[in-house]
């Protein structure tokens, strides 16, 4: 009797673990809807020892909406918008230029989530992308100028989410690779360049932070 018992105390403990191990694994389950919100703000200056006069300033911020679909729990396709704003800025004692860029992006993805934790997971998001910017570039001791192009892309961006509550969470995109096709034109003349990269970029205007919520 007292084997029966302790058999039937271990098969329960044995039951009763396995079933907080599922528990414990991150799930987003098939149906939901998640609405993100993302960004990224950066700056830096730079002066040089030979130069002392001349100064090198830049700025970029990034926000990113985007709304997903599960079609499998862990599982889930997007669309995103995106609005980037990045000015650089060279200054010397004859010189000051100004290079002004205004990028509108819209892309469609799909992501999968792998479980660490119950809160945590890695994620893998690839997705095609387009972009339209218009970029100006201001000179001290020429006239203005500036050129429009069109970009087409795929991309690929490893994250990681972490559950703050069953409806919301914090999440980070860590950089990207990916490849893309650029056509532009000059904005005063017909002259008119095309461009194919590779590039895998994990500068911190490429590290995106922001908030999701489920639905």
């Amino acid at each position: 009797m007292k084997k029966l018992l302790l058999t039937a105390m271990l098969l329960a403990m044995t039951n009763c673990l396995n079933a907080q191990e599922k528990d414990e694994k991150f799930k987003l389950e098939k149906g939901t809807w998640a609405l993100t919100g993302k960004f990224s703000l950066g700056s830096d200056r730079a002066t040089f020892d030979s130069a002392p006069d001349n100064e090198s300033t830049r700025f970029n911020l990034n926000i990113l909406p985007s709304a997903e679909y599960f079609i499998s729990d862990n599982l889930s396709i997007g669309l995103g918008l995106a609005y980037n704003y990045n000015e650089s800025e060279f200054e010397s004692s004859s010189t000051n230029n100004v290079n002004i860029n205004n990028l509108y992006s819209v892309s469609s993805y799909i992501k999968k989530y792998v479980s660490v934790s119950k809160k945590l997971s890695f994620s893998l998001q690839g997705g095609l992308g387009y972009t339209y910017t218009d970029s100006k570039y201001i000179s001290s001791q020429n006239e203005p100028s500036g050129s429009i192009s069109n970009r087409y892309s795929i991309t690929f961006r490893p994250g990681i989410t972490y559950l703050i509550t069953d409806d919301l969470a914090f999440e980070a995109n860590l950089g990207r690779l990916g490849y893309s096709h650029q056509n532009s034109r000059n904005k005063s003349s017909s002259d008119k360049a095309y461009e194919d990269s590779f590039d895998f970029d994990l500068k911190a205007t490429n590290i995106l932070f922001g908030l999701t919520f489920y639905l």
